[in-house]
């Protein structure tokens, strides 16, 4: 089984891939995010043996991050498999650049009055970073978006219904699915040495503009 863990927004996803097929839950994780590692605890107790596993470093919540690591880190040393670590913005931009052509903003919610950007450039075949993880307030995001002369698209994790004044930018939610950033992995995970290495979280000092 191979397990894969999204706690970086108030909404923890949980997807798990089996044998005999995947099981994906969601819950709201503001108020218990410390049921975390009971539930994953549980899930590998009911279904068998851990056989690699997957977790979204962040940007997003400090909590939910730092105890979705912790947790998928010990149960993998202790079941001698492999933990791979994504980028929230990353894991959304290998499932969907074949359907974004062009350039590409995401953003999510930081600590208040904040916000996480970062710019991609993406096509049918592959995307690629254009800018460092930044941490930006709203004033300085819409001024950011503003210098960009050529069309874009600007997609947004949260809640918020964002817009800035320019006719040029097409906006959208964006929403990353751990399972199927899972499935999409999952030969790499397999493949990978269980001492491949440490993970940090990105969350913790990106870049203030």
């Amino acid at each position: 089984m191979i397990i894969g863990v999204n706690a970086t927004s108030g909404w923890v996803q949980c997807g798990s891939l089996l044998d005999e097929g995947a099981i994906y839950e969601e819950w709201d994780g503001r108020q218990c995010i410390e049921e975390l590692p009971c539930r994953l605890h549980s899930l590998v107790s009911t279904h068998g043996a851990l056989t690699g596993a997957l977790v979204i470093l962040g940007p997003g919540s400090y909590t939910g991050i730092r105890l979705s690591l912790t947790t998928l880190k010990m149960m993998t040393l202790v079941h001698k498999v492999s933990l791979v670590g994504w980028s929230l913005f990353d894991g959304y931009m290998a499932l969907n650049h074949t359907m974004i052509q062009g350039l590409v903003v995401l953003t999510s919610p930081s600590r208040k009055g904040m916000w996480n950007l970062q710019v991609f450039q993406s096509n049918a075949t592959g995307y690629a970073s254009v800018s460092s993880l930044l941490q930006v307030s709203f004033t300085h995001m819409a001024a950011f978006l503003r210098r960009f002369e050529s069309p874009f698209y600007w997609h947004s994790f949260g809640d918020d219904d964002l817009a800035i004044e320019a006719d040029r930018v097409t906006t959208h939610r964006a929403h990353l699915n751990v399972l199927d950033l899972l499935r999409h992995q999952q030969s790499t995970i397999a493949s990978m040495d269980a001492n491949a290495g440490a993970l940090s979280p990105i969350y913790s000092c990106p870049a203030v503009v």
